[in-house]
């Protein structure tokens, strides 16, 4: 129910009577005006309204240049709205951040937060972000979008150096001065109690940052005070005591790199209250060059081998170590020794890069090889696996030639045998054909027609015989010769 409620609030609050005839007197714009960074370092931005008539509600689709940025992060934490009907989406594949919030305040001031967006620099190059169909919708009852203009932010992506990626903003425009508040003060019988104070581009007291620009502190106005005191300086204890009038929200001026003191303070019919102080520390220098060694060495056999590094940061201290390889994260740690997930033989490249507290960070780049182990050791000679293996192959295949060409010259020379062989045999029986022929003949010729008669028909049976044996051996020959 709670939700619906929500929805209907702002729904009505953009939408309803945007042509009652207010003038138009917002401005949509990103802070910092102008980004610069290397590839791998981040931009932290502020969508932000300018507007001198109160507002409660916004709109649009903040655009982005996709082909040289990534989205890391988006938050509402220090917007002025408090119910979103659309938070703040990204949308990947077109460079696009829609929104749509209100709140039930109306708020006026030079720089009011609606949502922050950390970018990731991917690639090198340059870019325009802007607003497309952006509302700014007024806070008076009317509902009018009072937006008058949107402004256009540069972003520039410079190469890696190789050593560093960080953050390098333009001077800042000198901050305007705030806008006060008119009012009747309530009576009251002690002094303002301490405020509590929202800072958009620097919203963790500890935490540190290297974006450096004007920022916007705001802060809840008790309805007692009359008056209202800032400084900012490096000092953790001041007291401001100089009423500067009375007012909910300020836009400060730059600071540069340490840690800085924001302080406020209230005053009312009684007096001065206790003042609220804000750290805000700042980090623009990356931490210093170093060399990334591997503890095995540059070439080793050492499948997961151990990088080693170590280098300073001033002020903030290196916060972790990031490790690539190859262009992919495999980890991170505060030591400085990391051990490697297990590669593939062959080279590799490994990126070490040292990241600050604030964000900065200094990288160092080697190559490492991973070579093969020996498969065994014979007399101080070291054979790999595939050496091994590849020797044992090689063999066979000479085995196996050997063996065909002995079995093939083997059996040609059966075959040479078979045929002289063969040869022999009929000759043989040639020449005891003729033999027996002439036998015959001789007893053809003589006398004793008995004796005569056995000794043809031996002869006779015994030439048949030598025709079957002269078959027999020579269908035999033929087979061995198969």
């Amino acid at each position: 129910m709670m939700s619906l409620l929500k929805r209907s609030i702002i729904v009505a609050v953009v939408f309803f009577a945007s042509s009652f005839g207010v003038a138009n007197a917002a401005t949509l714009f990103l802070t910092p005006s102008t980004q610069q960074t290397n590839v791998g370092g981040t931009v932290n931005v502020t969508v932000n309204i300018n507007s001198d008539q109160p507002v409660n509600a916004a709109q649009g689709t903040l655009y982005y240049p996709a082909n040289i940025f990534n989205v890391e992060q988006v938050n509402t934490n220090n917007s002025i709205f408090n119910i979103w009907v659309a938070e703040p989406t990204v949308n990947t594949s077109t460079g696009e951040i829609s929104f749509l919030g209100g709140s039930t305040n109306a708020f006026t001031g030079s720089s009011l937060p609606v949502f922050n967006v950390v970018f990731n620099a991917r690639g090198a190059g340059k870019g325009n972000a802007g607003f497309n169909s952006a509302e700014v919708t007024a806070g008076d009852g009317t509902g009018a979008n009072i937006l008058s203009t949107s402004t256009v932010t540069l972003f520039t992506v410079g190469a890696p150096s190789g050593s560093t990626s960080t953050q390098v903003v333009s001077a800042p425009t000198p901050p305007p001065a705030p806008t006060q508040i008119k009012r009747v003060a309530v009576a009251t019988t002690t002094v303002p109690v301490s405020s509590v104070l929202s800072v958009n581009l620097y919203p963790d007291q500890t935490a540190w940052y290297s974006a450096v620009d004007n920022f916007l502190v705001t802060w809840q106005l008790p309805a007692d005070v009359t008056d209202v005191a800032t400084t900012l300086d490096q000092n953790p204890q001041s007291n401001p005591t100089i009423s500067e009038g009375l007012f909910n929200n300020k836009i400060f001026g730059a600071v540069q790199q340490g840690i800085w003191y924001l302080h406020v303070r209230f005053k009312n019919s009684i007096g001065w209250g206790p003042t609220a102080n804000y750290r805000i520390a700042i980090d623009t220098t990356p931490p210093l060059p170093f060399i990334a060694t591997i503890k095995e060495g540059l070439v080793t056999q050492v499948s997961a081998p151990t990088v080693q590094f170590t280098t300073q940061d001033q002020p903030s201290g290196v916060a972790s170590y990031k490790i690539f390889v190859d262009g992919s994260v495999v980890g991170s740690t505060t030591s400085t020794l990391f051990v490697l997930p297990s590669l593939s033989f062959g080279p590799h490249t490994v990126i070490v890069q040292a990241i600050d507290y604030a964000g900065n960070s200094t990288e160092s780049r080697l190559s490492v090889t991973i070579a093969q182990p020996p498969f065994l050791t014979i007399a101080g000679i070291e054979i790999t696996e595939e050496i091994f293996f590849g020797t044992i192959i090689a063999v066979i295949i000479i085995g196996i030639l050997i063996g065909w060409w002995i079995g093939r010259k083997a059996k040609t020379q059966r075959k040479n045998r078979t045929i002289i062989a063969g040869r022999d045999v009929s000759t043989g029986f040639g020449v005891v054909e003729k033999n027996i022929d002439k036998l015959l003949d001789s007893c053809n010729n003589g006398s004793g027609e008995s004796q005569m008669a056995d000794i043809k028909f031996l002869l006779a049976a015994t030439k048949e015989e030598i025709e079957k044996m002269k078959h027999y051996v020579s269908e035999n020959v033929e087979e061995i010769e198969q």
